[in-house]
Order: structure tokens, then C-alpha cells, then sequence
């Protein structure tokens, strides 16, 4: 069994577990930091301590969960008591992680986006949608004329094989490349036209193991002076398309999630400020149980954790409209120019 790479979200712990694991790109295990593990008879890892990188808070997480100890660890309150020096000298190295991890990831976008110009299945899955005036007509009530359509070469596929939460099936699949900040396509994303369950409506076609950020003006070499992030491809594309907003002061940009990874939103930084524009459950505090006492506590705001990442003093929140997502309200005649400009920043909702 291969041993794995320390996610750089735990690089505190470097020296303090062995036998990492991979399972997926958001989980890990390996030894526990305070009841140890040793490889088993079989020649298996220990696996005692779990690791997500971002758990349902988005934060990184882990726990002794076989080791029986209890141990817990968190970026927030770590247990133990370190010296100044092994403080500067985690940081050190946590920083280095990242940045070894991310220069993996460029090179894997790098190579899958040569493989998705090669294959060039979303060419194939345009040319049949642009023939199909249903197609053409489900893009418009999204919000998406035709002549975007072109632009941005949406398309579909029309059995794609869905495995879903609850069952597999068929449906047809409206497709999106996902054009990236720098102009090339690192996935396409797929909207599940007959999803059984909510979480079948979309997915990404190629396992790229992240997110992406989708750029709709990729062809637009201008720089802006300010970004904008939106919940989502159609969000993004109404935003530009019927925002009103001026593409040289402002540009837009789509995200997977409303908490972004914190790789995308550094890709932002040459930004003067970056506008948060996202729907008002971003907006809720979120509950989750503690483990220990079975307690409901509240949980973290999601806008601000981005706000945060951002840096407070260069993010700024788009107050959404009352019970309603920004895509269905512009295209219901909402003012969404003037609620850029409307903007707060973060400070005023702390």
C-alpha cells in the first residue's frame, strides 16, 4: 500500500502521523496523533484518525474514530501546546504542502483540459443542441439567448446514464463547458434535465477532483477592476448578460459552491475588491450537532467564511433580493447594477 501525501490543510500534524491514506480527494486517515497505530498483521495502514479537508462546516476536519481516544483536531482549536518556534516552523511547511499541492493540481487541470480539447465531446454535444430548437429554447428560458449559446458552446447529451442518490437512470443532460480564468476548458458541467432526487441536478463530466472557477467572458483579454462571484454557470451568464454592468469596470465569474475553495479566491487577488453575489441561504447560519454532547450549536455564515478568505477589507456583499436567487430576479426585471452598487461590506453584518 502506497502511503500518501499530508493534505496541506493538516500540516500541523506533520510529525505527528504516519501511514496517511487517501480514500477520496475530500478524505484521508492515518495513525491518531495521540493513541498512535502501527501497521496491522495483514500489512494494512492504521486507519484510526479521519481526516476530511473541508467537513460539513467547510472546514478541515479530524477525529480518532477507531482508535477509541476521542481525539479531535480542528485549524481552530488545535489541542496541543507548541512552541513559537514549531508554530513558525508548521506554517512553514504548511505553506510549502500548499503550494507543492497546488502546482500538482495546475498540472493536472493543464493536462485535462489537453484532454478535453482532444476528445472534444463538448463540440459534439453543441452541434447536436444547436440542431434541436427544444435545446435551443431550454438554454433561452435559463436566460442564455442563442447567440451566447454559441459563445459559450453549451450543449447536450441526450441518455446520459445518471447514478444517482437514490437509483440509476437516464435523462438528457444540458451541458456547459467550464471556461476558466485564463480562457481554457477544465470540465464541463452537466444539468441533469430529469433528476429524481436534488442532488442529481448537477455534476461535472470529468473527475477533475476540484473546483473550477467558470469564466463566461473568457474571450475578453480586458482587465477588470472588479470581480464578481456568482452561485453557479446560469447564474454567471445572466449576471453578464442582462446585469447591465460595465465589463471593464466589473467582471463575473461562476462558482460550484457557495464556499469556494480558498485555491480559486486567490486567484482574485489582483482584484481591487471582490463582490460576493450570492443567494440568500448563503446568508443562514448554518446548525450542526456536537459530537461530544449531542448539542445543536450554530455553525458558520457562509457569505462571511468567504468575505474572510477574501479579506474583509476587499470583499463586499451583494444583498441578495427577499426569497429569491439573483438569476430568476434579473430576468424579472431586478436591478442587479444597482445592487452592486448597493453593496456593503462585510463589517456592517459582524
Amino acid at each position: 500500500m502506497n502511503e500518501s501525501q499530508l493534505p496541506p490543510e493538516f500540516a500541523a500534524l506533520i510529525g505527528r502521523v504516519q501511514y496517511v491514506q487517501r480514500k477520496n480527494d475530500n478524505e484521508y486517515s492515518s495513525s491518531c496523533p495521540q493513541c498512535g497505530g502501527a501497521i496491522h498483521e495483514d500489512g494494512s495502514f492504521p486507519d484510526r484518525f479521519v481526516m476530511w479537508r473541508s467537513n460539513k462546516h467547510g472546514e478541515p476536519f479530524g477525529i480518532c474514530l477507531r482508535g477509541h481516544c476521542g481525539f479531535k483536531w480542528s485549524s481552530k482549536k488545535q489541542d496541543a501546546q507548541w512552541t513559537v518556534e514549531e508554530r513558525e516552523e508548521f506554517t512553514r511547511k504548511r505553506i510549502e504542502l500548499e503550494a507543492a499541492y497546488n502546482a500538482q493540481l495546475e498540472t493536472r487541470l493543464t493536462e485535462l483540459s489537453a484532454k478535453i480539447m482532444e476528445q472534444a465531446y463538448f463540440e459534439k454535444y453543441h452541434n447536436q443542441a444547436m440542431d434541436d430548437q427544444k435545446v435551443v429554447d431550454y438554454f433561452e428560458s435559463r436566460g442564455v439567448p442563442e447567440a451566447w449559446q454559441r459563445h459559450l458552446m453549451t450543449g447536450c447529451i441526450y441518455d446520459y446514464r445518471v447514478t444517482g442518490k437514490l437509483s440509476v437512470y437516464e435523462s438528457i443532460a444540458f451541458t456547459i463547458p467550464i471556461w476558466s480564468e485564463t480562457g481554457r476548458i477544465e470540465n464541463i458541467k452537466l444539468r441533469i434535465g430529469s433528476p429524481k432526487h436534488d442532488n442529481d441536478r448537477y455534476r461535472n463530466f470529468y473527475k477533475s477532483g476540484c473546483q473550477h472557477l467558470y469564466n463566461p467572458q473568457y474571450k475578453t483579454a480586458t482587465k477588470a477592476k472588479h470581480a464578481i462571484l456568482m452561485e453557479g454557470e446560469f447564474k454567471a451568464d445572466v449576471g453578464v448578460i442582462y446585469g447591465g454592468l460595465n465589463q471593464v469596470e466589473y467582471r463575473i465569474y461562476g462558482v460550484q459552491s457557495k464556499q469556494p475553495e480558498e485555491r480559486l479566491l486567490k486567484k482574485l487577488s489582483d482584484y481591487d475588491a471582490v463582490y460576493l453575489a450570492f443567494d440568500p441561504d448563503a446568508y443562514r447560519r448554518t446548525q450542526y450537532t456536537d459530537q461530544k454532547t449531542g448539542e445543536i450549536k450554530d455553525g458558520h455564515v457562509a457569505v462571511m467564511e468567504v468575505a474572510r478568505q477574501v479579506g474583509f477589507d476587499r470583499a463586499r456583499l451583494v444583498i441578495p433580493p427577499r426569497d429569491a436567487k439573483f438569476d430568476d430576479a434579473i430576468l424579472a426585471g431586478y436591478s442587479f447594477a444597482n445592487a452592486v452598487r448597493m453593496a456593503i461590506k462585510p463589517e456592517k453584518l459582524r
